[in-house]
């Protein structure tokens, strides 16, 4: 098999609680072939502090934003950074709030990976949380319906809308098109 090169850009903004010791990023940088991206979204916390020493133990790429600009903007700029290295054939994100198990951001880059392979009609890899018998996934009530409800909402529109589309995880075939869909500011600060 070639040698397929992963980025995945990972939004922050606010997360100081969150990213605590660091713990979660430092395992997932272990565990996970790929290049990471911390973004910091313009935080008003120490987020920014506790990213730039994360990214020197991790080895990730640190960007910054001076202002909060929403998840989208945030992501859009680090999958503009990886694009602009010339060095990924795959380029993803994942939220920063670890509602993907390393476990599963490894099956899940391994099966990107694979799949554009062989597939190379294939552009896009989105992640999803099925609550599937015996499996847990903890997601509050009101983001689950406000969820389904923008999907169905876009799914009037729009052919073969993935179940999970606001999935904190996906991965994209570095092409021409994908570029391009970068070159424009997202349309809301959050929805892209």
């Amino acid at each position: 098999f070639p040698v397929t090169i992963v980025a995945i850009i990972i939004p922050f903004f606010n997360e100081e609680l969150r990213i605590g010791n660091g713990q979660y990023l430092r395992d997932l940088s272990k565990a996970v072939s790929a290049d990471f991206f911390y973004v910091n979204d313009g935080s008003k916390d120490n987020t920014k502090e506790k990213l730039i020493e994360l990214s020197h133990i991790t080895k990730a790429k640190f960007i910054s934003l001076d202002a909060n600009a929403g998840k989208g903007e945030a992501i859009r700029a680090g999958l503009i950074a990886a694009t602009r290295t010339g060095t990924y054939d795959l380029i993803g994100y994942l939220d920063a709030d670890g509602a993907f198990p390393i476990s599963e951001v490894i099956r899940s880059t391994d099966l990107a990976r694979s799949t554009f392979l062989a597939m190379p009609q294939i552009d896009i890899y989105i992640a999803a949380r099925i609550k599937l018998a015996g499996k847990t996934i903890n997601r509050s009530s009101i983001r689950h319906y406000l969820s389904r409800l923008v999907i169905t909402i876009i799914g009037f529109n729009t052919m073969n809308m993935p179940y999970d589309s606001q999935s904190g995880l996906k991965i994209f075939r570095n092409s021409d098109t994908f570029r391009n869909a970068l070159e424009e500011s997202f349309v809301t600060r959050w929805f892209f």
